[in-house]
């Protein structure tokens, strides 16, 4: 019986470890066999428990590689008491990483890179972490191409089984909007997507629809927001690093009740249905807003614009009843 308790430790001790990353930038690229999953650290197996940074090491900078052709679902495996660990696109955009947030993460060609540090004190449950990576080939579906025309209704598509393409004029530019969902528990889906400049998944990757970034060269992709529709609602308008847009679809009134802060760094013009000066209702100032409000706005989509910087939470509603004075 002793001996059996004894090993029975022994494997409960050795199960859970510790490991040192090295000094610079860990590259990983993909398995010779694509439909072998890769692990970090590569000796975790993703089942047994997930192994933990010791402190005296340095940061973990990873490169990983991801082949033509495919793209990695990354799961992440994170318990760490420190900050700054985020996941690197090749776009160049950074996105923090959380504990306990299981939910995949999908990169394309040609890399991503990874940066996680150890926390002040090191074990089970402070320090954890690891990921797996699943190679996934894209598949051969078939295209659907829409026409944007200028002055005609935005386009709307949901998630489906063909490759949509949008086809505008070439001396335009072209607005990508991901809505967050219904549901903010299923927001995590709009990071599981992939946005190309082309009509093929070898184009140009743009990014995801939980991205907020603009392209100078053809692209402005912004923020699209689900109002409910009883209550008040909270919308933030960060420019802290440039202008923002904070778009909604709903065909019925929608109200801008307060605004919480307001910097003196930046004016927020309203649209109703599309951005030009003909459909601009109203531009606030850190001066005029409370003037102004609360303000009604009318058609199919609003345009939010934040011209500036700064951090600003405007309240919104659909609930005339919540508007005040009108």
């Amino acid at each position: 019986m002793n001996r059996f308790l004894f090993l029975l430790l022994a494997s409960c001790v050795l199960g859970t470890s510790g490991y040192r990353c090295t000094n610079g930038t860990q590259v990983i690229n993909p398995p010779t066999d694509l439909s072998t999953p890769t692990f970090f650290p590569f000796y975790w197996n993703g089942v047994d428990p997930v192994p933990y940074i010791e402190h005296e090491g340095p940061g973990c900078f990873l490169n990983v590689n991801v082949p033509s052709g495919y793209y990695a679902n990354v799961t992440m495996f994170m318990r760490l008491d420190s900050s700054g660990n985020y996941v690197y696109y090749p776009n160049r955009k950074i996105v923090t990483l959380q504990n306990d947030d299981h939910h995949p993460f999908i990169f394309t060609n040609p890399y991503f890179k990874v940066s996680v540090s150890a926390a002040n004190h090191t074990g089970p449950g402070t320090s954890e972490f690891a990921f797996k990576i699943i190679w996934t080939k894209f598949p051969d579906v078939k295209k659907n191409v829409i026409g944007i025309y200028k002055g005609q209704p935005p386009v709307a598509v949901i998630p489906n089984g063909e490759l949509t393409t949008f086809r505008g004029d070439p001396s335009s530019m072209m607005s990508l909007i991901g809505f967050s969902l219904e549901d903010p528990s299923m927001n995590h889906l709009l990071r599981q997507t992939a946005l190309f400049g082309g009509d093929s998944f070898n184009s140009d990757y743009i990014g995801t629809l939980d991205q907020n970034f603009q392209d100078s060269r053809v692209y402005n992709t912004y923020e699209g927001i689900n109002i409910p529709s009883s209550g008040n609602h909270n919308v933030y308008m960060n420019g802290v690093f440039g202008n923002h847009l904070t778009v909604t679809d709903y065909n019925g009134p929608e109200i801008i009740k307060e605004f919480i802060t307001f910097p003196s760094t930046g004016t927020i013009s309203i649209y109703e249905n599309s951005i030009s000066n003909t459909t601009c209702i109203a531009t606030l100032t850190s001066s005029n807003y409370q003037q102004q409000l609360p303000l009604e706005v009318k058609g199919n989509m609003k345009f939010y614009s934040l011209i500036g910087n700064g951090f600003y939470e405007m309240v919104l509603t659909r609930d005339v009843s919540r508007a005040g004075r009108l």
